[in-house]
């Protein structure tokens, strides 16, 4: 039987009312099971996967694995290697889509693999020592273990990233394949060659760093569940000492280098030259597959020396490598010296706050909301605990896999919640984006304990006889059918299958450009798409990318100046941070020699400084360096507005042009090209899926997305200010039918219909707005933005009432959101509804306590004031 050694009976025979089932029997049946888990999973996901590529990592995924690139750290060498591998595959015609298919294949197998694990476990659970099962006892472990894996498969989080080009997915599969790998071994322990599924997992474990380190959280609890099944090796020091090194790699890269590689030359010379060649032979082994499964990281050090046009942070020497494999944020912090500086309250990390408190997410999972979630979570508990009381070291295990991806990640990730001030930036600091994916791992266990949890329910009826063995067998098929409810509740977000937004976004946007330009763009979303679309696609790659979250780094200063011909004049002295210094509070690299600054004059390092009084970031300096030193030979382009913080003013020397912001010479304070942004927006865009409800986009695509109406509209004012109705109502229209989601698209249309006499039209106008922008809400409830958009379209209506509960959906929804907390609390104290203004303004300053406008709100209302 795959995952069990206990021997079922040969024979069917009857006792007490019970049949037994043969082992040939229950082995067929469960793999045959398990193989359809497998596929029904791996075809929902094939239907939902994304036509091209996703926004935040998988541009950049997609571009690295077409070119062998190195993406951000830790660099994922396993996950580019096999996703270069996929590119090859005659799969599909898009070689994203092709990537796509690693994580829909991973996934799939992640599903099965944990049905093998569920079947094993419950088993554990019914038969306590028993030799054979009974036919209610396998129908009962299939019917949970089905239950379990489906959970997890269309488990919200595990669902997303199963349909786009993301590690999860693989991660997932490779921490389930550790457990199994256990389970084997403990089943086998006592047979010829049962240690080589010892060695097998120290060699997955350490190649699952090349995929993410999420994987190795499983180890620590891989190991306690080795020593407390085997007294042998619990003795054994020399395993103790091999786990010790081995967890080293979660700690810090070179504590695993020195004492890793000590520990190997040791073990295998002592198990060459010593006569317990057995003792020291198993430490050997499994040193040496340890070292085998890291050797996958050596592709990023050879990798990086070929320098490929995606290079993060430039890992060619042992120093940068180190940092680059602990994820150093700008060549600085560590994720262990971060885990013990706190970024936001207790409360917030494990509640359901913004962005990255884990039971936000968690909530979100499995398609059961409200006070539906309390069965769940005691289901789910009570899976583990009925497992604990009668088979202690397989309860202990399943429960700790959920505790380390669950608390032991909310303090490893530390994620910021807005509270907490930065000593290297004068502001709080907030995940800029959902952080569900990082508690995947706690996702798919508890999604598993819920299905163990049902079969421990199946399993006390069983034992009350043969009408309880019957009831038994029901709730088992109840059980296999629950997550058909999760499957149905998460499709629509889960669906990418017609979601083209990303791919168009940047193909707008490199269209915007003219050739051979410089375009300065701000963090992973108008970057990965425009990498990926150049590289794989080979789009306008004429035109220079410069993303300014990475140009806070010496490497990718030194990258823009040796590798991309960019104006860049620094000597490599004034870019590489090499000297220690700790002038901010902390020890910091700075580079060895200072620059003259040319706006202020004076002299200070390309580092994060003070001058003038006023905080001056690397990034601000590089733009600055590159729009002098250009001397107007290249066009240059930001993606978004630029700072109106910036010493050359450049936000009074930008252009509109379709979706980029030119600079120019002369004084054009945010003017537009129309005559180019019409061509641009009329014959070259893409606006693929927007006017569509049924298309899953969530809350960032349709944030990027509200530039494009925006300039429609803009368009559309231009020509009826020049007197051309025809073409203002041409781009009126044009804004409404591509985006009938956007609020404004209606507003503005009614708006000109009232002004031209027109108040039926208008209000025919206004009326269909708050319709079709609530289509999309109601579709797509989790989407804070069409909340929003809908309660704007009720104000614009007159629809007070449900103006404000709109508004409130969306705010209460995001509390971090400045736009929607402004527009709500600007609504609410307009209708002199002072309460739920305080309220929100309460909420406000949980993530922004520096906040005084909305702090004199609070105060106003506990005086007794409004």
């Amino acid at each position: 039987m795959v995952g069990t050694e206990n021997r079922l009976t040969e024979r069917v025979e009857t006792t007490s009312g019970s049949t037994f089932m043969s082992d040939s029997q229950f082995r067929r049946l469960q793999l045959v099971v398990g193989g359809l888990v497998t596929l029904f999973a791996f075809a929902v996901y094939a239907k939902t996967a994304a036509p091209t590529f996703s926004y935040w990592d998988c541009g950049e995924f997609v571009a690295c694995a077409n070119i062998l690139g190195i993406p951000h750290p830790p660099g994922s060498p396993v996950f580019v290697l096999l996703g270069r591998v996929f590119t090859l595959l005659p799969i599909a015609s898009d070689i994203a889509v092709r990537v796509n298919f690693l994580s829909v294949t991973t996934s799939a197998m992640a599903a099965g693999i944990a049905f093998f694990v569920l079947v094993r476990l419950i088993l554990a659970g019914l038969l306590q020592g028993e030799k054979t099962v009974t036919r209610w006892q396998a129908w009962v472990a299939l019917g949970g273990a089905v239950s379990g894996a489906l959970f997890l498969a269309f488990s919200n989080t595990h669902w997303n990233n199963a349909v786009e080009a993301e590690v999860y997915g693989a991660s997932m599969f490779l921490t389930l394949a550790l457990a199994w790998l256990a389970m084997r071994w403990a089943d086998r322990r006592h047979k010829p060659l049962s240690d080589r599924y010892l060695i097998a997992i120290s060699y997955v474990a350490l190649l699952s760093v090349g995929i993410h380190m999420t994987v190795y959280l499983a180890m620590p609890v891989i190991f306690l569940f080795i020593i407390s099944i085997d007294p042998a090796l619990r003795r054994n020091w020399r395993f103790w000492v091999s786990g010790i090194v081995l967890f080293f790699i979660a700690v810090d890269v070179t504590w695993f280098v020195v004492a890793g590689g000590l520990w190997l030359l040791i073990s295998v010379a002592a198990a060459v030259t010593r006569r317990a060649v057995a003792g020291w032979g198993l430490i050997a082994a499994i040193m040496v597959a340890a070292w085998l499964g890291f050797s996958s990281q050596t592709f990023l050090l050879v990798r990086s020396t070929q320098d490929p046009n995606i290079d993060e942070n430039d890992p060619e020497t042992i120093k940068s490598f180190s940092g680059f494999l602990q994820r150093k944020q700008y060549g600085q912090t560590g994720m262990i010296s971060r885990m013990f500086d706190r970024r936001g309250k207790w409360l917030n990390q494990f509640g359901d706050h913004a962005h990255m408190g884990f039971y936000r997410y968690f909530k979100e999972q499995y398609g059961f909301g409200g006070w539906a979630m309390v069965p769940v979570i005691l289901v789910g508990f009570y899976g583990a605990f009925w497992l604990f009381r009668r088979a202690p070291p397989w309860g202990v295990m399943i429960f700790m896999l959920f505790f380390v991806g669950s608390v032991g990640l909310i303090l490893y990730m530390n994620f910021a919640d807005g509270t907490q001030y930065y000593r290297l930036n004068p502001d709080a600091y907030m995940e800029v984006r959902h952080r569900d994916y990082f508690f995947t791992p706690a996702y798919i266990v508890f999604g598993m304990m819920m299905g163990l949890g049902l079969a421990a329910l199946a399993g006390r009826l069983g034992e009350r006889g043969a009408a309880g063995r019957q009831l038994a067998v029901g709730l088992a098929i109840v059980a296999a059918l629950l997550p058909l409810r999760t499957l149905q509740a998460n499709w629509r977000g889960a669906d990418r299958s017609r979601n083209f937004t990303p791919y168009d976004y940047a193909w707008n946007l490199l269209q915007s450009c003219k050739p051979n330009a410089i375009l300065f763009t701000s963090g992973d979303n108008d970057t990965f798409p425009l990498w990926c679309i150049q590289e794989v696609y080979g789009v306008r790659k004429d035109v220079a990318i410069v993303n300014l979250s990475l140009a806070q780094t010496d490497w990718y200063i030194w990258q823009m100046k040796h590798m991309w011909g960019l104006p860049v004049t620094f000597t490599d002295d004034q870019i590489l941070w090499s000297v220690p210094d700790r002038s901010l509070g902390m020890e910091l690299d700075r580079p060895k020699e200072a620059y003259k600054d040319p706006v202020s004059g004076n002299r200070h390092y390309l580092f994060p400084t003070r001058d003038g009084g006023s905080y001056l970031p690397v990034n601000e300096m590089i733009v600055e360096h590159i729009v002098l030193n250009n001397k107007w030979e290249r066009p240059i382009y930001f993606s978004s507005n630029p700072s109106d913080k910036s010493r050359l003013h450049l936000e009074k020397h930008c252009r509109v042009v379709g979706e980029a912001f030119e600079v120019v010479r002369e004084d054009a304070p945010m003017d537009f090209d129309y005559p180019a942004t019409a061509s641009l927006m009329d014959s070259t865009y893409l606006y693929r899926g927007f006017d569509d409800p049924t298309i899953g986009l969530d809350d960032n695509a349709v944030g990027l997305a509200v530039a494009f109406p925006e300039r429609m509209l803009a368009l559309s004012d231009y020509y009826r200010r020049l007197g051309d109705t025809a073409n203002s109502d041409h781009w009126a229209n044009k804004a409404r039918s591509t985006f009938p989601s956007y609020y404004r698209t209606h507003e503005m249309r009614a708006q000109q219909l009232r002004a031209a006499g027109d108040s039926t039209a208008a209000t025919k106008v206004l009326e269909e707005g708050v319709q079709q922008v609530g289509a999309y809400a109601t579709l797509l409830p989790d989407n804070r933005m069409y909340w929003y958009f809908w309660g704007k379209m009720c104000e614009a209506a007159g629809h007070d009432d449900d103006a404000e509960k709109y508004l409130a959906e969306a705010f209460w929804n995001n509390p971090n959101d400045q736009m929607v907390y402004q527009d709500y609390v600007q609504f609410l104290t307009a209708h002199t509804k002072t309460g739920p203004a305080a309220r929100a303004a309460a909420k406000w300053l949980e993530y922004y306590p520096s906040d005084q406008r909305a702090r004199s709100l609070v105060n106003i209302r506990r005086t007794g004031g409004g």
